[in-house]
């Protein structure tokens, strides 16, 4: 899987998230061996650790030079759909942009999202726009 963040400048596109990952590398070693000298027998996936936190800072800092507040959030669910839709309409958020699922078309998880958000109180009181980014199209709803 390729994450491309929109970017106009080439080179920070290249270099913004190659510095997150090598970042998010040191972290996940660090908190690693913290967490064996703790004892806890508990270990990070350095690879996926390293990406995620490339995702999300990058992604953060992007936002915040253009001057949107971002706020971060990991929220744990078996529904990860309906756990977007509710953390959205809890936060009347005004845009959900998602990235395509290599389960699901985009199309499903639009539609999964919908049925989710229509489940959670009146949806006429408050409309979002959605977005599925994947690499052949971008898939926009409001629902």
């Amino acid at each position: 899987m390729q994450i491309i963040l929109l970017h106009r400048r080439a080179a920070s596109r290249a270099t913004g998230p190659i510095s997150g990952v090598s970042a998010g590398q040191y972290l996940v070693g660090l908190i690693n061996e913290l967490l064996k000298l703790a004892h806890s027998g508990i270990i990070l996936p350095p690879d996926f650790t390293a990406a995620f936190f490339a995702i999300a800072v990058t992604i953060y800092f992007w936002h915040q030079n253009r001057g949107r507040a971002v706020t971060p959030l990991v929220v744990v669910s078996n529904d990860q759909g309906y756990a977007i839709a509710r953390i959205a309409y809890l936060l009347s958020v005004d845009e959900v942009v998602m990235g395509a699922s290599a389960r699901f078309s985009s199309d499903s998880q639009l539609e999964n999202f919908a049925m989710h958000w229509g489940s959670l109180g009146n949806s006429d009181e408050h409309h979002v726009k959605v977005r599925v980014l994947c690499e052949e199209h971008d898939i926009r709803a409001e629902i």
